[in-house]
């Protein structure tokens, strides 16, 4: 999951989500290692239904089927500040997990997860309105990447669905997220950062000859 939501997009990345969440020749992308390190330093946020989290966040969480007609599910909620939300973001997230193949092929069961991005009413924790989704019945992976405006809410939800599981059946799954504002400052690549870093010791080093009395180098 961390993998997936840290990888670059690449020019013509393209994907619907609702059938097919990864695109056909990049996958999520190209792996970028020290954006996964990055989401995984930002630390285990787990589901909760009265916690907000920051960012970027990742967990390793279970969801069971309760009796009933209720859907196993798990919510992630998410805050912005006010100038993050009015500038627009950029939200990447990879929700992962093993579908159970039983012995028995007479009697398999795929269980089946969907990852939704939903608006919250700000100063609640009660969902709005589905933003993006990504349902998938073939894959055990959901990707969701998407840019949205100036938003008129500041806390955003993830939420973990999924059917199938017969009653008090639990599924383990993987999540992981990263929501870039547009206000904020593109980090150099490793090797840029160690370009530029080469070209100013150059040029201190030019200037320190130039300097030099007598025409000596130092």
């Amino acid at each position: 999951s961390l993998l997936l939501t840290g990888a670059t997009k690449l020019d013509g990345w393209s994907a619907a989500p609702s059938n097919q969440p990864l695109d056909y020749d990049q996958g999520a992308g190209v792996v970028h290692a020290a954006n996964s390190h990055e989401l995984l330093l930002a630390g285990r946020a787990p589901a909760s239904v009265s916690v907000a989290h920051g960012l970027a966040g990742w967990d390793l969480g279970t969801v069971t089927e309760p009796a009933g007609p209720s859907l196993a599910e798990a919510w992630y909620y998410v805050d912005l500040s006010e100038a993050q939300a009015a500038a627009g973001f950029t939200v990447t997230a990879t929700l992962a997990w093993n579908r159970a193949v039983a012995d028995d092929l007479a009697t398999v069961t795929l269980r089946n997860l969907d990852l939704e991005l939903y608006s919250v009413i700000d100063g609640t924790f009660t969902p709005s309105t589905a933003l993006a989704t990504s349902n998938s019945t073939l894959d055990n992976v959901e990707h969701i990447h998407a840019s949205f405006g100036a938003g008129v809410t500041t806390r955003y939800a993830f939420r973990v669905g999924g059917v199938g599981f017969g009653n008090g059946v639990s599924e383990t799954y993987a999540l992981s997220w990263n929501i870039v504002p547009d206000l904020a400052s593109p980090i150099p690549e490793p090797a840029q950062f160690g370009l530029l870093a080469g070209l100013a010791g150059l040029g201190l080093a030019a200037t320190r000859r130039r300097r030099s009395p007598g025409g000596a180098r130092n």
